[in-house]
């Protein structure tokens, strides 16, 4: 996989969470045409990076508990 492909897809994962548009996990992963298993790989890579992610049942969507920069 390219260098700019990955970059993309990471930039494509925040605009979701920002827009709090991501729907339930499968739903994320199709939007990002992942598998599962890789979208939970790469939500961990964000909050190892310090990104407070969580999954907001009421929107059902993935957040950020506080604002990104």
């Amino acid at each position: 996989m390219k260098i700019i492909h990955i970059i993309q897809r990471l930039q494509r994962i925040d605009c979701l969470i920002r827009t709090q548009s991501t729907g339930a996990p499968k739903e994320f992963a199709i939007k990002l045409q992942i598998s599962e298993s890789t979208l939970y790989e790469t939500l961990n890579c964000f909050k190892e990076l310090g990104a407070e992610i969580y999954f907001n049942r009421r929107r059902n969507s993935y957040c950020y508990k506080t604002p990104m920069k």
